[in-house]
């Protein structure tokens, strides 16, 4: 099991170095044009890739991306082309991904997203798809794919901030809730960090961990006078001795 980044397949080198994972970390992804902030029409962008739980990060840069509008964005899929059994899937039951977009004027975009099941022979013909009772759950910024391999669920949580943008003034701070939610039983506490800061921002929590007694906790974001003005993907994430996960939001110094 692996992380890296792709662009898929058109462009080579369509993919960057794979780096281990492990079962239950939690990975983050950017897709960030390299023109500047406003500019429509951009052709290079860089795909980041980051597992949060070792620091490890595999990019691939300067890569041709054709971004003509919302129906080039897919939240979340998962491919099952190389199992023939259900019972090959992991026993988790479940991928969670949470994903927000944004116009190049860095206004969010709120696309209706759609879900589905799909399957080819390889050379493009539909096929009739393994039936792994699949299930997809659409709440924004929170996409869930799940499906039956016959396995124990894991237990594991959500992690979720109540503002996918963050807008802070340079020389002023901003708080944002945090929330965890335990999902299939878990049991335990999260210990809250961040990822992705800029330079002269600082992030404090007003409780250090999470568990699952429902009780939010407040992330405070404040940024230093000299703070280089600009868009910054971050994430706020949670992590315990078998599961992590992440909240993705924007972080912009005004």
């Amino acid at each position: 099991m692996g992380i890296s980044s792709w662009n898929c397949c058109s462009k080579k080198p369509y993919s960057s170095k794979k780096y281990p994972a492990n079962v239950g970390d939690a990975i983050f992804g950017i897709i960030a044009p390299t023109c500047p902030v406003g500019q429509k029409a951009c052709g290079r962008w860089k795909v980041t890739t980051v597992n949060l739980n070792n620091g490890q990060v595999s990019v691939l840069d300067n890569t041709e991306l054709d971004i003509s509008g919302n129906k080039n964005l897919t939240p979340a899929f998962f491919e099952t082309q190389s199992f023939s059994e259900c019972r090959e899937l992991p026993a988790n039951t479940e991928f969670t991904f949470s994903t927000i977009a944004y116009t190049a004027s860095l206004e969010p975009l709120n696309p209706v997203w759609h879900g589905g099941v799909n399957a080819n022979d390889g050379q493009g013909h539909a096929i009739t798809p393994i039936d792994c009772a699949w299930t997809h759950e659409i709440s924004p910024p929170i996409f869930r794919l799940g499906y039956s391999s016959g396995g124990t669920p894991t237990p594991g949580f959500d992690i979720t901030l109540s503002e996918n943008t963050i807008r802070v003034k340079a020389g002023d701070s901003h708080q944002a809730v945090i929330t965890m939610t335990p999902r299939n039983g878990f049991k335990g506490a999260a210990i809250l960090k961040t990822y992705g800061l800029p330079a002269g921002v600082q992030a404090s929590f007003d409780n250090p961990s999470l568990d699952g007694s429902g009780l939010p906790g407040t992330l405070t974001l404040a940024a230093g006078a000299d703070v280089k003005p600009g868009a910054y993907p971050i994430a706020a994430f949670g992590t315990s001795s078998t599961f992590s996960a992440a909240a993705p939001a924007l972080l912009i110094i005004e």
